[in-house]
């Protein structure tokens, strides 16, 4: 689609028809998709040549940092990270989450973890190694923390991304957080039509329905699919809207609540009758 709307990329097709990137298109294209996660249109940002578009994001890493990025342990963590010690990491992330507990290591660490590498890779301190490297470590800890707070008998909580939406991470600490409140958590991962999340939580007997919108996402895609689900889920089931990209998706269906930080989550948790 883009080779045909902007005349980029231009790849050559080997003997089979595949198409073949050079090199210095994959990292421009990688350039554009971290400057469509800050919230810059595809159109925007694909005009841009690479030496431009590393300014530009160096330009959004230089804004004021949260406090929380200078903790220690966050740290800790970018050292090994930087240094590729996988071994090292995933035993720092254990300890981290046992002596801290799950909802701490959930809004104190691996949160501010994620937001310094995204700060680190546009800035040109790491690269999308490093942001491969981290996804997966730091899934694989989260789905470790999920089970061991598996077995809860309260509400039934269903989590997913609307189509096109692959970004994961976010579900992923989000149910590890409802699971440490007592509530039953049920993922159905990125990428899933409203059909299939309506269905889903009609089935499962779900009290509530959270719904992961990444900056990549466009919003008004997102606000379609959100008015679909609203249209398709029972009136007595909630629907949460949460995710950097959130207050971008307008208009947002009536019935639909943004939650967008962990306070506004606590609320919505006590509103179920759980603290």
């Amino acid at each position: 689609m883009w080779e045909r709307r902007y005349g980029f990329p231009c790849p050559i097709r080997n003997d089979q028809g595949v198409r073949v990137y050079e090199e210095g298109d994959v990292e421009r294209l990688v350039l554009v998709s971290r400057a469509m996660k800050l919230g810059y249109r595809a159109g925007e940002a694909i005009r841009l040549e690479v030496d431009a578009l590393k300014e530009l994001l160096s330009a959004q890493s230089r804004a004021p940092a949260d406090p929380l990025f200078a903790l220690p342990a966050v740290d800790r963590l970018m050292d090994l990270l930087s240094r590729e010690e996988v071994d090292a990491l995933r035993l720092e992330l254990r300890q981290l989450s046992a002596t801290e507990g799950s909802k701490r290591f959930i809004t104190e660490v691996a949160g501010p973890l994620l937001e310094r590498v995204g700060t680190s890779w546009a800035g040109g301190e790491l690269g999308v190694r490093h942001e491969h490297l981290i996804a997966e470590v730091l899934s694989s800890h989260l789905r470790f923390l999920a089970a061991q707070h598996d077995g809860s008998q309260g509400p039934c909580v269903l989590l997913a991304t609307l189509p096109r939406e692959t970004h994961g991470l976010g579900l992923e600490m989000v149910s590890v957080y409802l699971a440490v409140h007592g509530l039953v958590v049920r993922t159905l991962g990125t990428d899933t039509p409203p059909q299939e999340i309506a269905e889903a939580a009609e089935s499962l007997g779900a009290s509530a329905v959270g719904v992961s919108v990444s900056l990549a996402a466009p919003p008004t895609g997102a606000a379609e699919h959100l008015r679909q689900l609203a249209e398709l889920l029972a009136p007595e089931r909630s629907l949460w809207v949460g995710g950097k990209g959130a207050e971008r998706v307008t208009p947002l269906p009536e019935r639909a609540e943004l939650v967008v930080e962990w306070a506004a989550l606590d609320a919505a948790i006590a509103r179920m009758g759980l603290r």
